[in-house]
């Protein structure tokens, strides 16, 4: 039985870096000696302040906060709950294991999950592109279990699919942005050249920790992220307006509908604020967008005790009893974030299984998180 657990962290704007050993939760246990020496590196003032390094943590950060604008679909005649965002979520995966690889010193390791991580999120946004039939629906189905008579495209055509159908401002990382750093990538699944190789950037063949590789490595993904988290804001353009969901919908907020402040704060830092507005002057007249507004608008605002009177669930035991209402809020609509998300995973992984393993899984999943 496959098991699985949300995380979820409340981001303040006085926030002013993202740790990616926070952010992917990465253990002690599983960072060996050479990848404690990265930590100090990562932490140097090398480092620490370098505007592409903290630009890297936030644009990550983004990424994953941009689950929450993964619908769970409730669908008719097909696999309840579907697995329609199971693409997605096994790209969350891969960047954690990128990232775990890179802070253990296991550069080319990390450079080739990275590539997976660009064919999983480029996959996603194509599919999902295809999923409003039932023809549709069928193909995707077949293909993600390998029965598809479906001859693969290739990445570099779904690519140029995804870029065509999205409505990217001219300002924003394109096609050619992504598919070189993806080519790049495709060097350390293959062959490097001398230049390339990794023991040339690193300037040695021992396991120590490197800035010349680290900051090669921040490049790339960096790089890599900027251009995904580009695609992701254009297939839910309603990242750039955030909305107070507690304030209209308690602690049973609609799923995948909208984006809250903690995480638009993660993605305000992953740019500057005149590229922000731009960004947000593009997507503004989106009829999607003014749809949603409308639905948020019209629904009376929740006095701070109605909000609390929402909460169903046993009273946080880490809660301080000088704690604010804000204070309280914000704990308990954590909590609740974090269980959708297993329930997010959980439906990315478990749509083709029985009911009765599904309920097992899904109970497990709340309890873990």
């Amino acid at each position: 039985m496959i098991q699985f657990a949300g995380t979820a962290v409340f981001i303040k704007d006085e926030v002013r870096r993202a740790p990616l050993r926070h952010t992917f939760h990465l253990q002690p246990e599983e960072l060996s000696n050479s990848g404690k020496g990265y930590l100090d590196l990562i932490d140097s003032a090398e480092f620490e302040r370098t505007p592409l390094f903290v630009q890297a943590e936030w644009a990550l950060f983004a990424i994953i906060e941009l689950q929450d604008l993964q619908a769970v679909t409730i669908t008719q005649g097909r696999p309840f709950p579907n697995t329609s965002n199971y693409l997605f979520f096994e790209g969350l995966s891969a960047l954690r294991e990128a990232v775990l690889a890179a802070h253990n010193n296991t550069i080319h390791a990390s450079l080739t999950l990275l590539r997976t991580v660009v064919e999983l999120m480029v996959y996603h946004l194509w599919w999902q592109s295809r999923l409003d039939n039932d023809d549709g629906w069928r193909k995707f189905s077949a293909w993600l279990l390998g029965n598809s008579q479906e001859r693969d495209l290739g990445l570099k055509r779904v690519m140029r699919e995804v870029y065509d159908q999205q409505c990217l401002p001219s300002f924003a990382h394109g096609f050619d942005d992504l598919y070189s750093e993806y080519a790049t990538l495709c060097t350390y699944v293959h062959k490097p050249l001398l230049a390339q190789s990794v023991v040339t950037i690193r300037g040695t063949n021992q396991p120590a920790a490197s800035a010349p590789a680290l900051r090669f490595w921040l490049e790339r993904v960096g790089a890599v992220s900027r251009c995904l988290l580009d695609l992701l804001i254009s297939s839910k353009p309603q990242s750039l307006f955030p909305v107070d969901l507690c304030r209209k919908f308690g602690f049973n907020p609609p799923i995948g509908l909208f984006f809250d402040q903690s995480g638009f704060t993660a993605l305000k830092k992953a740019m500057s604020p005149e590229k922000l507005e731009l960004y947000r002057k593009h997507y503004a007249s989106n009829p999607d967008l003014e749809s949603l507004a409308d639905f948020y608008n019209t629904r009376p605002d929740l006095g701070d005790v109605e909000i609390l009177e929402t909460w169903k669930e046993e009273e946080p035991e880490s809660e301080r009893e000088s704690a604010t209402v804000q204070d309280r809020i914000a704990l308990r609509y954590t909590m609740m974030k974090a269980k959708m998300r297993a329930l997010h995973w959980t439906a990315a992984y478990g749509g083709f299984s029985d009911p009765p393993w599904l309920a097992e899984t899904i109970g497990s999943a709340l309890s873990r998180s």
